[in-house]
């Protein structure tokens, strides 16, 4: 079967929008597709409705920017079908932060010689979800940067006082999914402390962990199925897509159908994994 957990669209970091990804899946052959936008879940409702009756499972999902420590991790949050109202509550104010957060750059970019209009960052982003990228986007038409990675190196990079993202505790996000009944997944897990953090989510209510990927392989995959079977977790699939220069979204996973059969049956779609 095909799937993908983890993609993006232009409603934060992604090129293309809901509904081109919809049609995309569906020429491709997917069964089942989650938009997983940064801190926000508004490609759900635009997604919805570009189905048009065809034969695509959505399942409604974000991803959550969280703080553990001094680090940043992301939360892939799935619900039924729905999205709580206490979630998108949660989203509104992530979404609130991030817009000031993206003054705050502006304004540190400034002092740095490099004007730019938070108008032009909204226009580049053509959603909700305003990040550092959108910033380097902007940079680079206005001939401030080369690219988007000279622009992080010389300007946006947090070693040059930029101002990091006013992020909810990583355990304190998993704790609000599982109360508005979605379901916890942790997003592209590092190698780094990973079974020692694991445990830590899991007693904070984890239920799963994003296991097949484009760039995990091998043994690596063999650890986080062992460790998800260990702590009782689902393992998951997600490419993180974001169609960066034009890629389409194609058959970017392999992994075995089986696994992702629990996950799915949460969502009525369990007979799919064959």
């Amino acid at each position: 079967m095909k799937l993908d957990l983890h993609t993006h669209s232009t409603l934060s970091d992604g090129r293309f929008t809901p509904q081109e990804i919809v049609d995309m899946a569906c020429a491709a052959g997917f069964r089942v597709l989650a938009i997983t936008d940064h801190d926000s879940i508004a490609s759900f409702d635009l997604a919805t409705a570009a189905l048009r009756g065809r034969d695509l499972a959505l399942i409604p999902g974000v991803e959550i920017s969280a703080s553990f420590g001094e680090e940043e991790l992301h939360i892939l949050a799935y619900f039924r079908f729905t999205v709580p109202p206490a979630i998108r509550t949660f989203l509104a104010a992530a979404l609130r932060r991030r817009e000031q957060r993206a003054a705050e750059i502006l304004a540190a970019l400034r002092k740095r010689g490099v004007p730019l209009d938070l108008d032009d960052v909204r226009a580049v982003a053509k959603g909700e979800s305003l990040s550092r990228a959108h910033v380097a986007e902007v940079m680079v038409a206005r001939g401030h940067a080369e690219s988007t990675e000279d622009a992080f190196d010389r300007h946006l990079h947090y070693r040059h006082g930029i101002v990091p993202l006013a992020l909810t505790p990583v355990e304190e996000a998993i704790r609000l999914v599982g109360e508005a009944d979605g379901i916890a997944v942790w997003a592209h897990p590092p190698a780094q402390d990973l079974e020692e953090r694991l445990a830590t989510f899991v007693k904070a209510g984890l239920r799963g962990i994003e296991t097949f990927r484009r760039r995990t392989k091998g043994v690596r995959t063999a650890r986080l199925i062992e460790l998800g079977d260990t702590h009782g977790l689902f393992t998951t699939a997600g490419s993180d897509w974001h169609g960066h220069g034009g890629e389409p979204l194609v058959e970017l996973l392999s992994f075995p159908p089986a696994r992702l059969r629990p996950f799915l049956g949460e969502f009525g779609l369990g007979h799919l994994a064959a």
